[in-house]
């Protein structure tokens, strides 16, 4: 359960007319997202942290940016810089009013980088997510933006009707999504999208419009270039490079711990890691964990970490699988009583708008049980565990195929997000949590814990 491989990028500012470029003399289109594609480029390519700093001020969406601090998003920008040195505008592959996917060549290094950006579609139109892909192809990468005709957009429709049909977690609402997007196409409102991004798009703004759900999605097939890094499937999720997504561990004066991290690792070698962040923190008095820039991973990382909080295992959740008729039940693994943190001592999740899938199960599954308070955002809302679908050579879809039903609660998170026990802006959470944290402490007072709801004897 992940988002898709995102990096939320930050904001600069431009004119279109400097969009022109030397190779095919691309134009980015006068639109918000293309004015917003070109703002960011142009910042970039000035490689100074002033530049960043003020396309993030400039053109990120206020509720995006309090996310995470305007230093580590400047940062980012600084890191990509060393890496890649200026880019060059080299087609545009999608362009809507709120949207844009640009292919760009950066100067230092092999491969080319999609760039695909999202924006509000209500003024000021700020900078939601945008999406970076690299290494791809150029000539496979136009290439894939594929022209459709009527055959074509049909033969798509109807594969997708038939997977919704068949595995989406409510057969109801699956029924819904296929009628309407068949009603859709036999009254021509597809006839106009004769290229597979645009398509692709239009495809999942529909889809999601019935479901409501996040998590699904059109996406049309991506080649990646096997030259100048790790294949896409390699660089999805935390991975060894980026320390499995730990980038804090410390322990705070009043001997309060606090852990970051920004994904759920599923892989065993994943492990030592997660354990020795959970060792360095093993005697602290309160335990803060911070999953404001959490997208998700791995319920495996979610068994593994929970462990540590409780005294012997316990029920998390259960996971249903309508097309595979299948139920299955999640537990927290049993750690060694020498190394585990225990059941006793107070624990506090911080949360963001951002925090979505596996890393919005860590904290309901906590929440639920009376094991954690949760501080900060409202979380994104998306409970279905996904498969990637290969529809045909054109596009693929990704697919919630379960739902995840919470023992306590007998539901879940999706579309509703993880509410906290203390909302403040997530900027906030960290200190509101080291200060109730704090006072815990002071006070030896098991604020946030209870009995397990449900065990494994």
């Amino acid at each position: 359960m992940s988002r898709p491989v995102t990096m939320i990028l930050a904001t600069l500012s431009l004119t279109v007319a400097a969009s022109k470029t030397r190779a095919g003399e691309t134009t980015i289109p006068d639109t918000p997202a293309g004015r917003c594609a070109a703002a960011m480029i142009k910042a970039f390519n000035l490689g100074n942290d002033g530049a960043m700093r003020h396309f993030e001020v400039d053109h990120r969406a206020e509720a995006v940016a309090r996310r995470r601090p305007l230093d580590d998003r400047v940062a980012r920008w600084r890191n990509l810089y060393a890496d890649w040195g200026k880019l060059e505008v080299r087609n545009v592959l999608s362009s809507g009013a709120h949207d844009i996917l640009v292919v760009v060549k950066p100067e230092k290094g092999e491969g080319w980088v999609h760039l695909a950006f999202e924006l509000d579609d209500k003024a000021p139109h700020g900078l939601l997510r945008a999406r970076i892909e690299w290494p791809i192809d150029p000539d496979a990468s136009a290439a894939s933006n594929k022209q459709l005709d009527g055959e074509r957009r049909k033969r798509t429709v109807d594969r997708i009707a038939d997977q919704l049909v068949r595995a989406y977690i409510f057969e109801d609402v699956a029924q819904a999504m296929a009628d309407d997007i068949r009603r859709r196409l036999e009254s021509g409102e597809y006839d106009a999208f004769d290229h597979s991004y645009p398509f692709a798009q239009r495809l999942t703004e529909d889809l999601r419009a019935i479901c409501h759900d996040k998590h699904l999605r059109v996406d049309p097939r991506i080649p990646m270039t096997k030259r100048g890094g790790a294949s896409r499937a390699d660089r999805r999720g935390p991975r060894p490079d980026d320390n499995y997504g730990f980038v804090k561990v410390e322990v705070l004066p009043g001997n309060v711990g606090y852990i970051k991290f920004k994904g759920f690792a599923g892989t065993p070698e994943a492990r030592p890691t997660a354990a020795a962040a959970m060792a360095f923190v093993a005697n602290t008095g309160a335990l803060i964990f911070d999953v404001t820039e959490n997208g998700g991973g791995s319920p495996n990382m979610i068994n593994f970490l929970s462990g540590y909080l409780f005294d012997k295992p316990v029920h998390l959740n259960t996971f249903q699988n309508r097309e595979a008729g299948r139920v299955s039940d999640t537990y927290s693994e049993e750690i060694a009583e020498d190394v585990h943190y225990g059941q006793d001592k107070p624990v506090y999740v911080l949360t963001s708008g951002y925090t979505f899938s596996a890393a919005e199960e860590f904290t309901y599954d906590l929440k639920h049980l009376k094991r954690a308070t949760i501080v900060g955002e409202t979380t994104g809302g998306g409970a279905h565990p996904v498969e990637m679908r290969t529809l045909n050579k054109y596009f693929t879809l990704k697919l919630p195929t379960g739902r995840a039903v919470n023992p306590i609660t007998k539901t879940n998170w999706e579309g509703v997000g993880v509410i906290p026990h203390v909302e403040v802006p997530a900027d906030q959470a960290k200190d509101k949590a080291y200060e109730l944290a704090l006072q815990a402490v002071k006070l030896g007072a098991v604020e946030t814990t209870a009995s397990p709801v449900s065990s494994v004897d």
